[in-house]
């Protein structure tokens, strides 16, 4: 039936974003690192038990809802298998999803005053100016850094551009 980046498939990346599709691969080869030379074997192979050894090993170093994402992508791509008839059992169906620990819950809060000082003071070159752009519009990091000239109005004072995350059509003052 073909290896565990087959399982993800060519197709798959012609339906999802750029950035997505490298998530996926690096999810994809994650997995392969974690069952090492098991890898290389036909992807029906592939048990609960190794799946279950997978996520609790994230488990162990990432907050739930980075686990549940790589073990949501990698059960898609296996339902996908199961829709192509590449194999007959999603063995990532069988593993349920992890919950969140108090110990990785935490208060979002916008930089104080003081702290934007010293992260102004420490950036230089482009840096100031993404770090100030993001401080105004609060945008991406990536929309930011892809802005073109043509984007932005000097005479009416505004940005439009389109959200790469969501498609969002933003005209910002």
């Amino acid at each position: 039936a073909g290896g565990i980046n087959g399982a993800l498939g060519v197709a798959k990346e012609l339906e999802i974003a750029d950035s997505s599709a490298v998530v996926y691969r690096n999810v994809a080869n994650g997995f392969m690192e974690s069952i090492g030379k098991r890898a290389e074997k036909d992807i029906s192979q592939v048990t609960p038990e190794q799946v279950t050894r997978w996520r609790d090993g994230l488990a162990a170093r990432l907050a739930a809802g980075s686990v549940n994402k790589q073990l949501k992508i990698l059960r898609s791509a296996w339902s996908q298998a199961v829709r192509e008839r590449l194999v007959t059992f999603n063995p990532f169906s069988a593993v349920a999803t992890v919950k969140a620990r108090k110990t990785f819950q935490t208060t979002r809060r916008a930089f104080t005053l003081d702290e934007m000082r010293r992260i102004l003071a420490a950036a230089s070159g482009e840096w100031r100016g993404i770090i100030l752009f993001g401080l105004y519009t609060g945008q991406r990091l990536s929309d930011i850094t892809s802005l073109a000239w043509n984007q932005i109005d000097t005479a009416e004072g505004s940005v439009r551009f389109v959200t790469a995350k969501t498609g969002a059509v933003l005209d910002l003052p």
